[in-house]
């Protein structure tokens, strides 16, 4: 069976505001990386129980109550210092995001 997938216009546009968010820091992403990051979006809107309309990913990286995207990239600039974001860094970031996802950061109790 070979391995592949079928990139959504959607998909592709949430791709490029990814990578348009890392370009604004001066981090370049490599192919492969942006091909790691469609292929986590392309299974959230299609193996999920039920599936994620098409773009909600991304509106959940935007939304500034959640997950905020230039959040993630200031973080990845921080641990990496700035360094182009490759397949193996992409993991890496995608793991801290599922994580936040699911345990949200929250202000410290005083």
């Amino acid at each position: 069976m070979p391995i592949q997938f079928t990139a959504t216009e959607s998909l592709e546009n949430s791709v490029a505001s990814i990578e348009s968010a890392f370009r604004v820091q001066n981090i370049r992403l490599t192919d492969n990386a942006k091909v790691l990051i469609a292929l986590a979006l392309h299974a959230q809107e299609t193996d999920r129980e039920p599936p994620l309309p098409p773009g909600e990913i991304l509106r959940r990286m935007t939304d500034p109550n959640r997950i905020r995207l230039e959040d993630v990239v200031e973080n990845y600039k921080h641990t990496y210092r700035g360094r182009k974001l490759n397949f193996n860094r992409a993991f890496h970031v995608l793991h801290e995001v599922s994580s936040l996802a699911k345990y949200p950061w929250t202000p410290a109790a005083e």
